[in-house]
């Protein structure tokens, strides 16, 4: 049996842990071993489902702090702890930025006989310091781009950020879109109705959007698109789903608003499908996406979507999407306004909203969101690797 171990960053809530989760749930486990490391575990609804499938969850052997260089040490101490005391055949780490290379020449040098492949899941650097981050990007990524044995994204535009074009246009490159089981986001009548009666929605228009409070998702714009339609006297509730660094700070924001009332926080659920099942339109507002997995989430369940221009168009799964400049909250209100006034969001009180949140099944089985197709091309690249 081969052994593989899949590292990230964070473990929590977002869109790589749901990836490795489907690959836990979908490859053999009489063909391979899995293991996930971590390099910060945090609360997540993915963890009881690994658990369940016998994945072994490492917890890091120690806490990430102090400044960037001491944080840089621990994270580098804590892969080392790890694959020093096993040989794993595979090493697959996901992540977003250059440092990943420095980490994985350590990895290399500490076990060379270990196949590597890093997955690209952004395409762009977090604040702050974004200018110094795409430089050293741009440095490292040249330096050490034969340190990997294998290089993935989850698009294109990822594929393009993390790695060289000679790496990128190399017969040792692949995107892997981020497939998954999408027929558990088909509309649920039961879920939808009680969790609107649960949140006193009525009819209202219920808009809403799940994912981290960061600079990445562009939580102050969600707000001021907020204010416009409040202004603009639209009957609605904003169910905002979500953990992260700017909760708090949003939340603090909002206190006092007129609009405050129209805003429902809540934090990660594990039912995620009856969430967008209660919604009538979905808005991510993103500076930035690798992919935008979310988005495809909420195209499956028949939502309306309304997305920032910067995300890649790989998820334009169907014509329910529309990309809009984050430029302007003015815009995105008055093109929502105009939906609601066309019937363009639909609600319950119409004879055809079932039909309008239709599953989108013949575009998935001939989209790169296919899990079937994805996991064939997943399980060639481990096979070949291992020869």
């Amino acid at each position: 049996m081969k052994k593989i171990l899949y590292i990230l960053g964070i473990w929590g809530n977002g869109g790589i842990e749901k990836v490795i989760s489907t690959y836990c749930e979908r490859l053999d486990k009489t063909e391979y071993e899995i293991s996930i490391l971590p390099i910060e575990m945090r609360e997540s609804v993915f963890t009881e489902k690994v658990n369940q499938l016998g994945i072994h969850m490492i917890i890091p052997s120690q806490k990430v702090k102090g400044n960037f260089i001491c944080k840089y040490r621990i994270r580098q101490e804590i892969i080392l702890d790890v694959v020093r005391n096993t040989q794993y055949d595979i090493i697959h780490y996901h992540n977003s930025n250059a440092v990943s290379y420095i980490y994985i020449n350590a990895i290399k040098r500490c076990c060379p006989k270990t196949k590597v492949i890093l997955h690209s899941h952004g395409d762009d650097a977090e604040a702050p310091f974004v200018k110094m981050k795409r430089l050293f990007n741009a440095v490292i990524r040249k330096i050490y781009q034969n340190i990997p044995d294998f290089y993935a994204a989850c698009s294109e535009n990822a594929g393009k950020w993390l790695f060289s074009e000679a790496a990128y246009n190399s017969q040792r490159y692949k995107t892997f879109h981020n497939a998954f089981d999408t027929k558990i986001y088909c509309i649920n009548e039961t879920s939808r109705n009680e969790i609107r009666m649960t949140l006193n929605i009525e009819s209202k228009y219920l808009l809403g959007t799940v994912g981290r409070f960061c600079y990445q998702k562009n939580p102050e714009f969600i707000l001021e698109v907020i204010r416009r339609l409040y202004d603009a006297g639209m009957d609605f509730s904003f169910l905002w789903v979500g953990d992260g660094d700017e909760r708090e700070s949003i939340m603090c924001k909002v206190k006092g608003e007129a609009f405050a009332e129209k805003i429902i926080f809540m934090r990660f659920s594990d039912d995620i499908p009856g969430i967008m099942s209660a919604m009538d339109a979905f808005l991510l507002p993103s500076k930035y996406e690798g992919l935008g997995l979310v988005l495809i989430e909420a195209l499956c369940a028949g939502l309306p979507c309304y997305a920032s221009d910067k995300i890649p168009r790989a998820t334009k799964l169907t014509d329910k999407i529309k990309y809009l400049s984050i430029e302007s909250p003015v815009e995105w209100a008055n093109v929502i306004l105009k939906d609601v006034d066309n019937g363009y969001i639909v609600r319950d009180n119409v004879d055809n909203f079932l039909a309008s949140r239709k599953y989108p099944e013949t575009e998935i089985l001939q989209s790169v969101f296919n899990l079937d197709v994805l996991m064939m091309d997943l399980n060639d690249v481990y096979r070949k690797l291992l020869k």
